[in-house]
């Protein structure tokens, strides 16, 4: 997977993710700064693939995490590991990894045969809280 610029991919998350190459394995060297990058301080849109349910989440510098989802807002934490996980605790902890596929943002699992497979897709990254969650 090609290195990309943080400022770089910051420009190419705004307009829509054109060319970015496709993640066969994360780098955590890359990811780690490149996921804290994408989500410290923004409102983030996911698309989860398997509910078809879509959840607006503002990723708080200090860690806080506040979602709504079902017009039903939560709280929660969030950190970006080492090895480039984030991870998400509101009633338990769940860590994933983040990347690319195609011209797209995903969280990916780690599935029973050892292999990287998308569960959500990243719709948009919008600085700040202009929600107010």
């Amino acid at each position: 997977m090609k290195h990309i610029a943080i400022p770089f991919l910051a420009a190419t998350v705004l307009s829509g993710c054109a060319g970015i190459s496709t993640l066969n394995q994360p780098e955590p060297e890359m990811l780690t700064t490149e996921v804290r990058a994408l989500f410290n301080e923004h409102t983030v849109r996911s698309y989860n693939l398997n509910t078809k349910v879509s959840t607006w989440s503002y990723y708080r510098k200090d860690g806080q995490l506040f979602q709504e989802r079902f017009w039903s807002p939560r709280k929660g934490t969030w950190s970006v590991q080492q090895d480039g996980q984030i991870c998400l605790t509101t009633k338990s902890t769940s860590c994933r990894f983040i990347g690319r596929k195609g011209d797209r943002i995903y969280k990916f699992k780690i599935n029973d045969k050892g292999e990287l497979e998308a569960i959500i897709r990243y719709k948009d990254f919008v600085a700040g809280n202009p929600l107010q969650l």
